[in-house]
């Protein structure tokens, strides 16, 4: 019996050792780029939930965290930050009161200067969980004993609970500095590549992000400094972002810290997702700012796991698990754009051969899937067609992509009954390598294994930017080879500064 490999699975490895490499680029303190929380365990939970304050006008004050009803606090995360003339008293500044009581944080960023050389500005972070300072329910945390030059805020980073499967929660964090008018490196930041696995229908993810040392309109007098933050789906690293977000900093949770909550619009099948924060924009100077935590949740798929090959739906003792409308003679072009004439869902199903007709033969088995009552399948039937008919006619690249999330979702493993004796699927029911096995014309018998390139997705519509200022808080609720792989290397390789991944092209 031969093993097969999903085409999902090795896409995700290889993305995830490619991540690996660049997060090795970055230094251990998080100096100048986020990474890899040194010396935390993220827990596991539903959700995040995250909330801030600006401290640079007085201290104690209140961080309005809201733990949603019905959730219970996992883990409770608090960073500050702030910024005074050299030399600086380090362990000074590493104690932080909540609620009265002395935390001492764990250095994770900062101590480079302006382009005058004449400020620092650091940043700690400490695990408040065992402190009783957060709870279920609407929280104000009072925060206060900074000893900065300048106190610029705090915010906490809360992982909840609200029952259910578990989410995917990612998280990066450090300081990162950026003034577009400053020497690199801090003229700009590095961006930051999240990789998770993919679903077999699009979800909403959400961004949870701290920033600190913004100056804000809350002020009075201050102009508008703006700001971009850049969001990619896919792998075009250095390309057109799939959207921007302008001008979300402007010290919403007050003098001088930002608290910013970012819907996203996760297409089916995407597993990468890019952030990166711009002092750049129209309508002033723009904003110099320190860039602390880039959080990432991406709810699990509804369902699905399960899938039976096109070997299991093409044999004969297995026709009464079909479905109803769907038959063996039903023709295909009777439910598809028709791309097979004359051709019956069987007749497709037992096709040999790669490119479109391997996309044929996939097809069929996810609609059969899609349709059965007795298999838990990503998709359903519509959704099948759908994906088919937009691929088709395509080019054989479009072709091969929705073969290969097809077949990773059709190898799951088959709850359907089985007879003794059937065949393996994928070794003696599934030509998946070209040889023929029926009597159907071979117009190709090529299939080229694409599963480790990655195309970024364009998400069009308006994306919704939440800041949790004055009271209020955000969180995310509800249930975690080849030339692709090199060039996907190459790209890693290309998000420090000096290969240029800069949004120049945006300052239009």
């Amino acid at each position: 019996m031969t093993t097969r490999t999903n085409p999902e699975s090795i896409r995700a490895f290889c993305i995830l050792i490619a991540t690996s490499l660049a997060t090795s680029l970055a230094l251990a303190d998080g100096t100048e780029t986020l990474g890899d929380p040194v010396g935390l365990d993220v827990s596991e939970g539903t959700g995040f939930a995250a909330a801030g304050v600006g401290l640079s006008l007085g201290q104690p004050a209140d961080i309005p965290l809201s733990i949603p009803p019905g959730a219970s606090l996992v883990q409770a995360i608090l960073y500050w930050e702030g910024n005074s003339p050299t030399p600086l008293d380090v362990p000074a500044t590493d104690t932080i009161q909540v609620n009265g009581s002395d935390v001492t944080g764990s250095f994770i960023g900062g101590g480079i200067g302006t382009q005058t050389g004449a400020t620092q500005f650091l940043t700690y972070r400490a695990d408040i969980t065992s402190l009783g300072a957060v709870v279920p329910g609407d929280n104000l945390v009072s925060v206060s004993g900074l000893d900065f030059g300048q106190n610029n805020g705090a915010g906490i980073l809360a992982v909840i609970d609200e029952g259910g499967e578990t989410a995917t929660l990612l998280l990066k964090d450090g300081s990162d500095r950026a003034f577009f008018n400053s020497p690199a490196p801090m003229d700009t930041t590095v961006p930051q590549l999240f990789a998770f696995d993919g679903a077999g229908v699009a979800r909403t993810g959400t961004l949870y992000l701290f920033f600190s040392d913004v100056a804000g309109q809350q002020s009075g007098d201050t102009p508008l400094r703006p700001t971009r933050i850049a969001v990619w789906l896919g792998n075009d690293l250095g390309g057109e972002p799939t959207f921007v977000v302008d001008n979300a900093l402007a010290s919403n949770d007050g003098e001088e810290w930002d608290t910013v909550v970012i819907p996203v619009d996760i297409p089916a099948g995407e597993t990468l997702l890019q952030i990166q924060a711009l002092s750049e924009g129209e309508g002033g100077t723009p904003a110099s700012f320190s860039w602390i935590t880039a959080g990432l949740r991406v709810p699990p798929p509804p369902g699905g796991g399960e899938g039976c090959t096109p070997g299991y739906w093409k044999q004969e003792q297995h026709f009464g698990s079909w479905t109803a409308p769907y038959t063996p003679d039903t023709l295909f072009a009777d439910v598809f754009e028709d791309a097979f004439p004359g051709m019956s869902l069987l007749d497709v199903a037992g096709q040999g051969g790669g490119g479109l007709i391997a996309l044929g033969r996939h097809t069929v088995a996810a609609l059969l899937n899609g349709a059965s009552g007795g298999v838990d399948y990503d998709l359903s039937a519509a959704e099948v067609i759908d994906a088919f008919n937009a691929a088709y006619p395509g080019s054989r690249n479009d072709y091969n992509r929705l073969k290969n999330r097809f077949e990773g979702f059709n190898e799951q493993g088959c709850p359907l009954g089985r007879n003794p004796g059937d065949d393996n699927d994928a070794e003696n029911g599934d030509d998946e390598r070209g040889s023929a096995r029926s009597s159907q014309p071979q117009n190709d018998t090529t299939e080229t294994a694409d599963s480790a390139a990655v195309t970024a997705t364009q998400v069009s519509g308006n994306t919704a930017v939440q800041s949790a200022a004055s009271g209020t808080s955000a969180s995310g609720g509800g249930g975690s080879t080849g030339l692709g792989f090199l060039t996907l290397l190459a790209g890693l390789a290309g998000l420090r500064r000096s290969a240029g991944v800069r949004l120049n092209s945006m300052n239009s």
